[in-house]
């Protein structure tokens, strides 16, 4: 009885967040969204002090860029990878050590494992996304997995061959 109750629970609380909870965050973040005009938002992406020193003249240009037809959903990615990489800038820590840092997370635990779970008939779940997806998706979300893994860790190898050694 103890396991049908917290079961029901369970789903109880699932139909409350995907047809309560969910629709209103949504709607909170699209509301507080519209409140802030685009170019802050988009300036928002970079660190403060590069937005002290630059922000005028890049709020301009996006004034400019949007205004002449080229404000799409392109200029927003490009603003946001721009906007990370100089946060990244910010840190110290380099682009190749984030790759070489992250790679490993889609391609053991997210990609090879269930991989081996697929392959050995294993029941349980767990974290990974795989084993949640129908099962004519899991191969495929096992296998992209993998190759976003081994993408991020070609690149980043990639970026640290290619860099040259400071000079003493």
């Amino acid at each position: 009885m103890g396991a049908g109750v917290s079961r029901f629970w369970h789903v109880l609380g699932a139909i409350v967040f995907w047809t309560v909870a969910w629709p209103i965050g949504i709607a909170w973040l699209v509301v507080r969204r519209a409140r802030k005009p685009r170019i802050e938002r988009l300036l928002g992406w970079y660190p403060a002090a590069w937005r002290e020193r630059y922000g005028e003249e890049f709020a301009e240009l996006l004034r400019d860029s949007i205004d002449g037809g080229h404000g799409g959903l392109r200029l927003s990615l490009n603003v946001a990878r721009e906007g990370l990489a100089a946060r990244l800038d910010e840190t110290g820590i380099s682009r190749p050590a984030v790759c070489l840092i992250v790679c490993w997370t889609p391609l053991i635990p997210q990609g090879l494992v269930p991989m081996a779970f697929l392959l050995g008939g294993v029941e349980s779940r767990s974290w990974f996304l795989a084993l949640y997806m129908p099962e004519p998706l899991q191969w495929a979300t096992a296998g992209a997995m993998v190759a976003l893994g081994l993408a991020l860790l070609v690149t980043g190898l990639r970026d640290v061959l290619r860099k040259p050694a400071p000079a003493p």
